[in-house]
């Protein structure tokens, strides 16, 4: 097989290969093999693991790193799987032989520098290193590529870190693995990339080995890829760095067993020419590509045409698979699931085949084409053109009776051929698929014709063309609480339920989540609760009047213990003008027969000049009438009119301060029906018609 790099793994089934559990490593290909291949001097050996092999690692794994390889024997090519502690390194330079000095140095910010060293270096990945001896480069750098020049044998490192200077001076410490630690050790893996020879360190002799990494196993969990594409995940590819395309073959066995060798002692491989006698005979290859798929159909099959439609996976192919994906010949009967070999080029020879012979012979060389997994000999574009409208290529080609010679596509597509039998179409109409005949122009709207480009209906084409459309056959993708499924019917629902900005009527709750922030939001009832949440409420006062705040108008039927305030110049009814003179702004109470003065009730001091007195009895006086004043006190001005009178409440006192009253320096106190003498030589009760208390000055 014709591979596109030496030593490394060429392919795996997805998902992985390989798994742990414990100090056991398994390596799995339960739909695809593990094909790898292995360099040699100047052979490349081709491997497949076409099988599971549950125990292939056995640990235990104790260390933080191991690299998991297949062994294969110098004598026999059997085939082991073995590991080591020891980072296995692939260069031309042979281990031990001190630090790369640098070459050369391209400054740049960090993952844009890069140093320059002698011979090939194939590095991991990541791998550390210093500088050390160099004017403005020394440190510790990782390793992000190295890319290596055949022409001028330089290897340039490109490295993660910042690269300060371009002088070429100092050393690269390469002589050391990941860990630090000198490459020179017994049981080193190195492999030479100038002679391409893997060989191990024993003592001080490198012995020769075919054997090609697995993985590195890190921390007894975790598997890293050993190819150039590690970054990727991807476990395929070179691991010394070498992307040359070569062909690598598998090794041939006589019939005892023993792998045939060539005069330098490599191994035969089917990749080989053979000669006899001296002569010539054939320059083909002894083997046919085969390979290995599962069954993804209930059943498959031998000798029938299979195309790939997953990894590993196979169905039975179609005309259109051809130049889609790959193809290639069963050589088994499969079942759902079943993995069989299938066959992508090179001869086949199946003994029920009658291509030369028979009613209708095909002649040898006659082309085959693949249609519902079968092999034709008329390309089904030309049979039937309405079905496999574009035309693929023919996969093999008749040799003998039962023998042809198949490949993925013979000589390529090439000039286009014939387009079939279109004059037997049937026409094309809505709908069934046929022939369509264009003209200039039609009077039948089902059929095409050609319009040029300045056809006047295609002015403003891309425009939307005004029209009107029912509103009831426009579909509605209903939500949001509507549930009409045309524009007609949700827009008549939205018109039921809607409430217009002017207002109208709900005829159910409306729930306002938020409280009020603006003057003019709603409120819940809520709200409005927690307010008045603790207020006492008032009965409305009625019958009142406000002029400036002050309640001024008797009422016009008043009941005992009404009040109000008497206004100015305005006398109350029922009652002597005389009575009130200089009340005016004070309170009036109903006693149940006149309105008494009740601002004049309470206590007061009266100037010198002013007389009061007690009316005991109901007499006349010049300056006014005692009738109905019994006991009440009377205020005179200093001309001795009377001021007004005050009814006496429990308790009141007036004590006589002047020597020119009768009844000087004594205390009288109301006890709610008489005056009673308070102070002085003996208590006593002023009683008696006509008896008063008449005071120039006093309180």
């Amino acid at each position: 097989m014709r591979v596109n790099f030496k030593q490394g793994i060429v392919s795996h089934q997805a998902g992985g290969f390989l798994t742990i559990s414990g100090s056991v490593v398994t390596l799995t290909a339960a739909n695809r093999p593990v094909t790898l291949t292995l360099a040699h001097k100047n052979v490349n050996y081709a491997h497949s693991e076409d099988n599971t092999v549950n125990v292939a690692w056995f640990g235990p794994f104790t260390e933080t790193n191991y690299w998991l390889y297949w062994d294969f024997n110098p004598l026999t090519f059997v085939r082991t799987f073995e590991h080591t502690i020891l980072e296995p390194v692939a260069q031309s330079v042979p281990p031990g032989a001190g630090n790369a000095p640098i070459t050369g140095a391209i400054p740049g910010a960090a993952g844009l520098g890069s140093f320059l060293v002698d011979e090939f270096y194939d590095l991991p990945l990541g791998k550390p290193f210093a500088i050390i001896n160099s004017t403005l480069n020394n440190g510790n750098y990782t390793v992000s590529n190295v890319l290596y020049d055949s022409n001028t044998g330089i290897s340039t490192i490109n490295v993660n870190e910042p690269v300060a200077s371009n002088i070429a001076d100092g050393e690269a410490t390469l002589d050391l693995d990941s860990n630090g630690n000198p490459l020179y050790v017994d049981g080193r893996h190195w492999f030479n990339t100038t002679t391409h020879v893997h060989s191990v360190l024993n003592g001080s002799i490198w012995t020769p080995v075919l054997r090609v990494f697995a993985a590195q196993l890190f921390n007894g969990t975790t598997f890293i890829s050993m190819s150039q594409n590690s970054q990727f995940g991807d476990f395929t590819g070179t691991q010394i760095g070498n992307n040359n395309s070569v062909f690598s073959g598998r090794v041939l066995f006589d019939e005892s067993s023993k792998p045939m060798r060539r005069d330098d002692g490599t191994f035969f491989t089917t990749e080989d020419q053979f000669f006899t006698n001296q002569s010539r005979v054939d320059a083909l290859r002894l083997e046919s590509n085969v390979t290995r798929a599962q069954s993804v159909e209930p059943s498959l099959s031998a000798f029938s045409v299979v195309a790939w439609t997953g990894d590993g996976q196979i169905s039975s192919a179609a005309y259109e698979d051809v130049g889609r994906t790959v193809v290639g010949l069963l050589t088994e009967n499969l079942s759902n699931l079943e993995v069989g070999a299938v066959i992508v080029q090179g001869t086949v020879t199946n003994p029920l085949w009658n291509w030369t012979q028979g009613a209708t012979p095909t002649p040898v060389g006659s082309e085959l084409w693949v249609e519902d997994g079968l092999l034709v000999t008329i390309d089904p574009h030309i049979s039937d053109p309405v079905k496999y409208q574009q035309p693929r290529v023919p996969i093999a080609r008749v040799l003998d009776k039962d023998t042809i010679i198949f490949e993925q596509g013979l000589g390529g597509v090439g000039p286009i051929g014939p387009q079939g039998a279109i004059a037997g179409l049937p026409p094309a109409d809505t709908t069934n698929l046929g022939g369509v005949t264009l003209i200039t122009s039609s009077s039948d709207p089902l059929r095409a014709f050609v319009i040029s480009d300045t056809d006047p209906r295609l002015t403003n084409a891309r425009s939307p063309l005004a029209h009107i459309h029912q509103a009831s056959d426009i579909s509605f993708l209903a939500g949001g609480g509507i549930i009409s499924s045309d524009v007609q019917s949700a827009l008549t629902e939205l018109g039921n339920t809607k409430i217009s900005s002017t207002g109208g009527i709900m005829t159910g709750a409306l729930t306002i989540a938020t409280s009020p922030v603006n003057a003019l939001d709603a409120a819940s009832k809520q709200y409005v609760d927690s307010l008045v949440s603790g207020l006492i409420w008032l009965e409305a006062v009625d019958g009142v009047n406000l002029i400036s705040d002050v309640i001024i108008v008797e009422p016009s039927s008043p009941n005992l213990g009404d009040s109000y305030v008497l206004p100015n110049n305005v006398l109350p009814t029922a009652s002597p003008p005389e009575t009130w003179a200089g009340s005016t702004g004070e309170v009036l109470v109903w006693d149940g027969t006149i309105w008494q003065n009740l601002g004049q009730i309470e206590d007061m001091h009266v100037l010198g000049s002013i007389r009061i007195g007690i009316a005991m009895q109901t007499i006349t006086v010049p300056s006014g009438s005692f009738l109905n004043r019994k006991n009440q006190i009377v205020t005179y001005d200093a001309l001795g009119a009377i001021e007004g009178f005050e009814i006496p409440v429990n308790n009141n006192a007036i004590f006589v301060e002047s020597d020119a009253s009768l009844f000087a320096f004594n205390q009288y106190v109301f006890d709610g029906t008489v005056w009673i003498k308070f102070s002085g030589g003996s208590s006593q009760a002023i009683t008696g018609d006509g008896l008063t208390i008449d005071v120039s000055s006093g309180t």
